[in-house]
C-alpha cells in the first residue's frame, strides 16, 4: 500500500515538471513570435504605408509630386483642320479655296505666270493641301460630297508631287484645272454662300451631287488611270 503512495506522488511531480517545461516553452514561443510581428510592422513597405493613409492624403502626395501636364499646342494646320465639323463649316471655307483655284487655274489662269519661287510659296496655302480636302470628305453628311472632297483630295496630292521642284507638268495643271472645277460646282451649285449669284458661274457638271455629274465620272477616271 505505502509503495502505491510513493508511486502516486512521483506521477504527481512529473506532472508539475511537464506543465512548468511546456509553460516555459510556450512563453518563449509567444515571446519569439511577439518579437517577429514587431519586426514585420517596423519593416512595412511604402505601399503598406499608402494603404494606411487616407484617400486625400494619397491624392494630395501624388499632385504634388506629379503636377498637371501641359495641354498640347496645335499647329496652324490642326488648329484649321478642328475648326471643320460639318457641312456648314466647309461652307464657310469653300470660298477661299475657290478664290485661290479660280485665280491659278480658272478664269485668270495665273499658274501661266507663276514663278518658281511662287510656286514653292502656293505650296503653304490651305488649297493645295491633301489634308484639308480629306477632313471636308470625313465630315460631310453627304455620300456625294464625300466622293467629291476625296477627288479633290487625290488630284491636289498629284500636283503637289510635280510642283516640289517649281516646274509643273501639264498633268499636274490638270490636275488642279479638275481640282477647280470640283470645288466651283459644290461651292456654288451645293453649297452656296448667301448672295451667291449663280447666273455669272459655269457648271461643269463636276460633283456628284450635281444630277448631270458627267464631268465628275471622267475626273474620276483620270484619277484612277494616273493612280
Amino acid at each position: 500500500m505505502m509503495k502505491f503512495k510513493i508511486i502516486a506522488v512521483l506521477t504527481a511531480f512529473l506532472l508539475i515538471g511537464a506543465s512548468v517545461v511546456i509553460g516555459i516553452t510556450c512563453f518563449k514561443g509567444s515571446r519569439v513570435a511577439l518579437k517577429a510581428t514587431t519586426s514585420k510592422t517596423t519593416l512595412r513597405s511604402p505601399s503598406q504605408i499608402i494603404e494606411n493613409k487616407s484617400p486625400s492624403s494619397v491624392i494630395e502626395s501624388t499632385v504634388d509630386q506629379y503636377p498637371p501636364l501641359e495641354p498640347k499646342s496645335l499647329t496652324p494646320m490642326e488648329s484649321y483642320l478642328s475648326k471643320i465639323k460639318d457641312d456648314e463649316s466647309i461652307r464657310e471655307q469653300l470660298y477661299r479655296l475657290y478664290g485661290r483655284f479660280n485665280g491659278l487655274v480658272g478664269n485668270y489662269d495665273n499658274y501661266k505666270t507663276t514663278s518658281k519661287e511662287e510656286w514653292f510659296n502656293l505650296l503653304d496655302y490651305n488649297f493645295l493641301k491633301p489634308e484639308v480636302f480629306e477632313k471636308f470628305a470625313e465630315v460631310t453628311a453627304s455620300p456625294e460630297l464625300k466622293k467629291d472632297f476625296t477627288s479633290v483630295a487625290a488630284l491636289v496630292a498629284h500636283a503637289r508631287k510635280g510642283l516640289v521642284d517649281g516646274i509643273p507638268s501639264d498633268d499636274d495643271i490638270k490636275a488642279l484645272r479638275y481640282a477647280y472645277e470640283i470645288v466651283n460646282d459644290v461651292q456654288i451649285w451645293v453649297l452656296p454662300q448667301k448672295g451667291d449669284n449663280q447666273k455669272v458661274r459655269h457648271k461643269f457638271g463636276a460633283s456628284f451631287a450635281l444630277k448631270d455629274h458627267k464631268q465628275a465620272i471622267i475626273i474620276e477616271e483620270w484619277i484612277a488611270e494616273k493612280s
